[in-house]
């Protein structure tokens, strides 16, 4: 009736052991890359990793803070209250509240 497959795989490799393993790279090109991984430290990686997240996170905080002050040099008052008028109406006219249609014109 129903026929079975027995799948088998190889054992997990990482890039590295495939690249060793294979045909493609000369003698010199592997001792390059065993050289390698030799010199990394796990902890120094990360350290450097850390560091450059938290540059690039402070420079998205600066950017936006930026932004949001050309934003808020360009909005006038009317210009604001305008805005906040069409956020509520957005809001009520897309929502089942029973305060709904209020603000409508």
């Amino acid at each position: 009736m129903g026929s079975r497959i027995k799948k088998i795989y190889d054992k997990s490799k990482t890039p590295y052991q495939c690249l060793i393993e294979s045909l493609l790279l000369t003698a010199k090109q592997k001792n390059d890359l065993l050289g390698r991984k030799l010199r990394l430290s796990p902890f120094e990686l990360k350290s450097r990793l850390e560091k450059k997240l938290k540059d690039f996170f402070e420079q998205v905080r600066r950017t936006d803070i930026k932004k949001a002050a050309v934003r808020m040099k360009k909005l006038t008052p009317r210009s604001l209250m305008t805005s906040i008028y069409e956020s509520i109406r957005k809001a009520s006219s897309t929502s089942t509240s029973p305060y709904n249609g209020l603000l409508s014109a």
